[in-house]
């Protein structure tokens, strides 16, 4: 991590023995200690916030795009119900007097065929 070996860790270690001496020494670890662990929270706390903000924006690009897609279909199904309104409308008359003509056309032939059958009742 910091990138030392034993020997300048043992150096460091001989360094601070001199300097502090062997009373103060203790403290001043679990002072050193103390501030690497906040340090190192913090590190991590950050990473954390930059990986879930890149999660949120993956979400959002994603979000996007689907709701393009929607969109998209949504102008699709407007433009074919368009365009069944449209022939809706167009042939309405028509098609109602299709069907007219062919029950009437249905009941004439039955009835012709009573007739001839002699089967009126």
């Amino acid at each position: 991590m910091l990138d030392m070996g034993f020997s300048e860790i043992l150096l460091f270690c001989i360094v601070m023995v001199v300097v502090l001496g062997p009373d103060k020494l203790p403290q001043a670890m679990r002072f050193v200690g103390h501030w690497y662990s906040k340090t190192r929270r913090l590190i991590v706390s950050v990473q954390r916030d930059i990986e879930r903000e890149l999660n949120l924006l993956e979400m959002k690009e994603q979000l996007h795009k689907e709701l393009e897609q929607i969109r998209t279909l949504e102008e699709d199904m407007q433009q074919q119900l368009k365009e069944m309104k449209q022939l809706i409308n167009v042939s309405p008359d028509h098609s109602q007097e299709n069907v007219f003509q062919k029950s009437e056309a249905s009941h004439q032939i039955k009835s012709n065929e009573m007739v001839k059958n002699n089967d009126i009742r």
